[in-house]
């Protein structure tokens, strides 16, 4: 079994041959399927602020079984402003 990811969109050429010096016949056996599955938007940005982040996933072909992995590359801390209100407690001020 050989597998390899392909793009979406895109020709896909699979050419089946036979080598050049070899003279006889040959009996081949063979089945291409295309399996995977899709985010619905492209790109997946989670920020801690939101709370629960869900990501829905698009399979065109068939059901996938899928075995879900995140992995944190990047951190963003987010700062809010807070209004700072002078008290003044002495007569004068």
């Amino acid at each position: 079994m050989f597998c390899f990811s392909i793009k979406g969109g895109l020709v896909l050429e699979v050419v089946v041959a036979k080598y050049w010096a070899n003279l006889g016949e040959v009996t081949l056996d063979y089945s291409v399927e295309f399996h995977g599955v899709k985010p619905e938007r492209p790109v997946i940005t989670m920020h801690g602020a939101e709370g629960i982040l869900s990501l829905e996933l698009r399979s065109g072909l068939r059901r996938e079984k899928i075995s879900p992995a995140i992995t944190l590359k990047n951190a963003v801390q987010v700062l809010r402003w807070v209004a700072r209100i002078r008290y003044c407690f002495l007569a004068g001020c």
